[in-house]
């Protein structure tokens, strides 16, 4: 039974990790579009100021291009631990449940 119980520890523990990563990807995710509507901000006013022409307007492309490429990064992490997460879970429950049945026999 001893045993059992520090597997579901384990197990737990596999879970809450799973879930402190997809919290800290939100996290970054949230600083990047922050940072994003800073310096598109920022990007605007230069144009607006010193009419860089053509060149401050690719950088700025470029740049929200990296932006989202990286986002999307992030977002499908998320989604994947999302899925590891939930097979934690049911792998969590099933010895959970195994444990239980036992219990009772």
């Amino acid at each position: 039974m001893g045993r059992r119980l520090a597997k579901i520890i384990r197990k737990k523990g596999v879970v809450a990790a799973l879930e402190q990563e997809m919290e800290n990807r939100q996290k970054d995710i949230d600083r990047i579009v922050e940072d994003q509507g800073r310096l598109a901000a920022r990007d605007m006013e230069g144009l607006a100021r010193q009419r860089r022409g053509e060149s401050a307007v690719t950088n700025a492309n470029q740049t929200t291009g990296r932006t989202e490429t990286q986002l999307d990064q992030l977002r499908k992490k998320i989604q994947d631990t999302e899925k590891q997460r939930d097979t934690a879970n049911e792998k969590l429950q099933a010895t959970v449940d195994t444990l239980q049945l036992e219990a009772t026999l």
